[in-house]
């Protein structure tokens, strides 16, 4: 999601771009690469956990970190993000201006419910 405007942001080949104001325009790889922490995080709480099996995307008890981050790894690109859209409500992205320099910060939104 845009932090400017509030749209939701399109992956475009490698970039992800607002399709409200276009002000956010972000390469897709290291947003990517920056969610998989998070990712892991609320695949260790309970509920992320749960999520996953009600959706038939995991099955059994909570594995240790270590083996949640190997199941992670294993899966290809499309699969972790199918993943994120169980365990993640939305992602907002901003554009901040910091010392004349402008960079992108991102926070995840779980799921709730």
């Amino acid at each position: 999601m845009c932090g400017m405007c509030g749209t939701s942001l399109k992956r475009q080949r490698y970039v992800y771009v607002c399709d409200g104001c276009g002000t956010v325009r972000v390469a897709a790889a290291p947003l990517e690469e920056q969610i998989v922490p998070q990712a892991l995080t609320l695949m260790g709480q309970t509920q992320g956990w749960t999520r996953l099996v009600v959706a038939g995307a995991a099955e059994g008890e909570q594995p240790p970190a270590e083996q949640r981050a190997m199941w992670w790894n294993s899966v290809d690109r499309d699969g972790q993000r199918v993943l994120l859209g169980i365990l993640v409500d939305y992602i907002q992205v901003d554009l901040v201006c910091a010392d004349g320099q402008e960079h992108f910060t991102w926070i995840t939104h779980p799921q709730t419910g």
